[in-house]
C-alpha cells in the first residue's frame, strides 16, 4: 500500500511594513469625559467653553456620586422623572446606580444612558 499524496504547500503572501502616520490633533479641542467602564464616550469640545452635564431620571431612582474637577459635588438620589445639572472647567466623573434609568446630556449633546 502506497502512502497518501502529501498536497504542496501553500505560498503565503509577502507583507510590506507600513510606516505609522501620526494622529492629527487640533489644537482648538480636547476630550470630554474619556471613556471607561460605565462611562460615556468622550468627545470634542472647544477650549475654554465649561462642561455642563445634565442627569434626566427616566423611569426609577437613579443613585449618583459626582466629582468636578477633582472636588466630590453630590452625592445624590434623584427621584424618578427627576433632572440635575452640573458644571466643570476639566472633568465631570460620574457614579451611577441604577443606571438603565439615567439619561445625560453633555453641553446640549445626549449621551444616552450609561446603563
Amino acid at each position: 500500500m502506497l502512502p497518501a499524496p502529501v498536497p504542496p504547500a501553500r505560498r503565503q503572501p509577502t507583507l510590506q511594513p507600513v510606516k505609522p502616520q501620526p494622529a492629527k490633533q487640533s489644537p482648538d479641542t480636547h476630550k470630554a469625559g474619556q471613556a471607561g467602564a460605565g462611562q460615556a464616550k468622550g468627545f470634542p469640545i472647544p477650549t475654554g467653553e465649561p462642561l455642563i452635564l445634565t442627569a434626566t431620571t427616566t423611569g426609577d431612582d437613579c443613585w449618583l456620586r459626582v466629582k468636578c474637577d477633582g472636588k466630590l459635588i453630590a452625592e445624590v438620589t434623584l427621584a424618578k422623572n427627576s433632572q440635575e445639572r452640573w458644571e466643570a472647567k476639566q472633568k465631570i466623573e460620574l457614579h451611577v446606580g441604577n443606571a438603565g434609568f439615567l439619561k445625560l446630556d453633555l453641553n446640549g449633546r445626549p449621551l444616552g444612558s450609561p446603563g
